[in-house]
């Protein structure tokens, strides 16, 4: 027989195995489990077809090597059995490994046993991934040389990461979609899924105790490559409203402030296999505010309500926004001290809570070794702009900025807040592996240097921000035009809970009950207020009825709840409370959002 070279490819890497030509397939097998040290009945031998996908070799004591057609030079992919799922057909692109270490940039490996997460792909995902994505031209009258039922080079359909489409779109493109980026790797590479690189060592080495660290499980260098794609294309809020209400707070206070981005991911019809993040309402935890900085508080009692809010409305958190602002002068003007070349977009410490956050929300991908790649996790900046106006931007962290922040390598600097460092050990004393970033020096080369210290942009994908145009485009979930008061603002005064619960509940005959409870603030205080103390289970039930906006369903089943009688009761009792001025501590009857102090004549 003729001997052959196969290459069987592994997680653990590629070893050649060499076979003859009328070697049986179960002797394949066999000597395959010998160089791969595995048990032979925990794997399978796999072939990519034409197609791209794989197909398994029999264990067959009578099919020779040549009879299934394998040839000098082949390779064969092993996947062990107890893996879940078909092997992604996904490989990554982005960079290679150089200084003798690996990129951070996810690469290419075989789907791990067991490693597949259990959780579903987000709906959107999957409708995503089996959507065409090509871009449809028309025929060109100048350069088509066929009738209208035909097609040529000219007006083919183009791939959703063709490069000069997205150029050509306004305006132009920078970031490839995540899902047009699975499209060209796909179409570039061999099989494998996306991996999720680790600056820690590798667990269950068994040369040494859990305390060591030998040449086996120590990590290698990394080196960053700039991501060119991204997981969100958009941030869109519904209506101005919501970010109006935000800043109120520091417009009153002169502090700044943050809070949690309600919504939703959405198809983005600005590009081809896009998503955007569509923002109804902003949540605001307990926090400390200051004019320089925020302390978040580091629980928050009412997050198990909240997470049931957000599962009744068919919700998540999509982001994170926070105020840095400054008054230029007394017209309402704000300093524009950020989001320059010359300036910084993120500082080092934002980032790093921007990385912390994204780790908190990963993406569920079943493409990717563990079932996680990456985040839709938004930060969302307003700040003075050009012409000293708040704005908004927005931006997230890489999955290599991610992978330093889950992995506590990557460190603000002390007086750089553009800069970040890399440490040389975790805090548990833990090796960190060098890591290397790539730039272009004075000349215009490309170079790679230590990331010590590592420019924070470098980590960064920005994002346009804007709003819906209109109700065509988008309508609001919830009623803009309300102003229940937000949670957690007790340190800047205001009209109480219970008086705007009255004054909402007053038009219920004029508005539709189901136009009144159209309010994320008025909901949550419905579920945390200790007196109302709301049952999740009929508030869901009600929240069915508001949401297809069916106001006699909804004032039919608050009729037979006794609950309703509660909320009543407590918000015509308590409404006389009125407020309680901050400035002189003066308790005033009436209230709003203009409303003065009846001694001192402050604003409330």
């Amino acid at each position: 027989s003729l001997p052959m070279l196969i290459a069987l490819r592994s997680p653990k890497g590629t070893q050649r195995l060499e076979v003859g030509d009328t070697e049986k397939l179960a002797s394949l097998y066999s000597r395959a489990a010998k160089t791969l040290g595995l048990p032979e009945s925990s794997f399978q031998l796999n072939r990519r077809q034409a197609n791209g996908k794989q197909q398994a070799l029999p264990r067959s004591r009578t099919q020779s090597v040549a009879s299934v057609g394998l040839k000098h030079g082949d390779s064969l992919f092993v996947r062990q059995n107890d893996s879940a799922g078909e092997p992604s057909s996904i490989a990554d692109s982005l960079a290679e490994s150089s200084i003798g270490g690996a990129s951070v940039a996810a690469s290419v490996v075989s789907a791990k046993a067991g490693s597949a997460s259990t959780t579903p792909d987000d709906p959107l995902d999957v409708e995503l991934d089996r959507e065409d994505g090509r871009i449809i031209r028309k025929r060109d009258p100048k350069m088509c040389r066929h009738s209208d039922g035909a097609g040529c080079l000219h007006c083919a359909p183009l791939e959703p990461y063709d490069s000069e489409y997205l150029a050509s779109l306004d305006p132009p493109v920078k970031y490839l979609p995540f899902h047009a980026f699975l499209r060209k790797i796909q179409a570039e590479k061999y099989s494998g899924a996306l991996a999720n690189v680790s600056a820690r060592k590798k667990p269950g080495c068994r040369n040494h105790d859990s305390t060591g660290i030998c040449s086996a499980c120590m990590p290698d260098p990394l080196t960053l490559e700039q991501q060119g794609y991204r997981h969100v294309d958009y941030l869109q809020f519904e209506h101005p409203s919501i970010v109006d209400r935000f800043v109120n707070y520091w417009r009153r206070s002169g502090h700044q402030r943050i809070g949690y981005l309600v919504g939703r991911y959405e198809r983005h019809a600005g590009v081809s296999l896009g998503i955007k993040a569509v923002v109804a309402a902003i949540y605001e935890p307990p926090q400390q505010c200051h004019k320089h900085r925020v302390l978040l508080e580091p629980e928050d009692p009412h997050k198990p309500a909240l997470d049931a809010l957000l599962d009744m409305l068919g919700m998540q958190l999509v982001g994170w926004v926070f105020t840095d602002l400054l008054p230029a002068d007394e017209s309402g003007k704000v300093l524009h001290f950020r989001g320059t070349g010359d300036t910084f977009f993120l500082s080092a410490e934002e980032a790093i809570t921007a990385g912390q956050l994204q780790v908190q929300h990963p993406n569920i991908c079943s493409k990717a070794e563990g079932g996680r790649f990456g985040s839709k996790f938004v930060t969302c900046v307003l700040t003075g702009d050009q012409t000293n106006q708040i704005a908004p931007t927005a931006y997230q962290l890489s999955n290599q900025g991610m992978a330093l922040v889950r992995d506590e390598i990557l460190v603000p600097t002390f007086d750089a807040p553009e800069l970040a460092w890399c440490r040389e050990r975790t805090k548990d004393g833990q090796f960190a592996p060098d890591v290397f970033y790539s730039g272009t020096n004075e000349y215009g080369n490309r170079m790679k240097r230590l990331a010590r210290p590592l420019p924070v942009d470098f980590l960064l994908i920005d994002m346009p921000v804007g709003f819906a145009k209109d109700a065509s485009e988008h309508a609001c979930s919830f009623q803009p035009a309300d102003r229940f008061p937000i949670e957690n603002r007790a340190s800047i005064g205001g009209e109480t809970a219970a008086s705007s619960l009255r004054d909402a509940l007053e038009t219920v005959s004029g508005r539709g009950l189901a136009v009144v409870l159209s309010d994320f603030h008025l909901l949550f205080h419905l579920l945390t207020d200790p007196v109302i103390a709301f049952p999740p289970e009929q508030l869901r039930e009600l929240l069915r009825h508001v949401m297809s906006g069916d106001s006699a369903a909804a004032e039919a089943f608050v009729n037979s709840c006794p609950n309703w009688e509660v909320v009543k009761a407590v918000a015509f009792s308590q409404s006389g409370a009125g407020w309680q001025c901050r400035h002189c501590t003066f308790q005033n009857s009436g209230g709003g959002e203009n409303a003065a102090c009846e001694i001192c004549g402050l604003p409330q």
